[in-house]
């Protein structure tokens, strides 16, 4: 990011912040949405053999396209171009962010599919939190940020 906070030119999307993918509305016709959709058209996804064209998860996907209504990589409530209002992350949430301001929660039950059992097996070690504030840690970690990453692509995405 560049210091106001915009991705910059040469990177396809920010890691670790988005937009959350699991609460939106919009009025019907809504531009944001139309640009949203437009990435999805030309793409094929099979369940069968585990997530095709899914480097760029939907959180990314909404935060890259939200750029041009003046969507910044912070943390905070942002008014956009479009009377668009991007919340900050507490207001939709997981339930271990659940705070005052929460407003409905999103429970990450993952009801779309069907794991595999090192999916199930990731799932069950990723609620533990000892190893969640490691695995964190490690994420933020310049040097394993690529390990980590392959590590999911390899476990999660197969």
């Amino acid at each position: 990011m560049d210091t106001n906070l915009n991705r910059l030119p040469n990177v396809d999307y920010v890691q670790g912040i988005g937009i959350q993918a699991a609460i939106m509305g919009a009025e019907k016709g809504n531009e944001y949405m139309s640009d949203c959709l437009a990435y999805y058209r030309n793409l094929h996804f099979s369940m069968n053999k585990g997530y095709d064209n899914m480097a760029i998860v939907a959180p990314n996907i909404y935060a890259v396209n939200a750029e041009k209504y003046g969507f910044r990589y912070k943390n905070e409530d942002q008014y956009l171009d479009n009377n668009m209002v991007i919340f900050k992350d507490e207001v939709f949430c997981e339930p271990e962010f659940m705070n005052h301001r929460t407003y409905a929660l999103h429970l990450v039950a993952h009801s779309w599919y069907n794991p595999t059992l090192s999916q199930k097996i990731y799932q069950s070690l990723a609620q533990i939190k000892f190893l969640k504030r490691i695995f964190d840690w490690l994420e933020n970690s310049k040097c394993t940020r690529n390990m980590i990453a392959l590590i999911k692509k390899n476990i999660w995405l197969k």
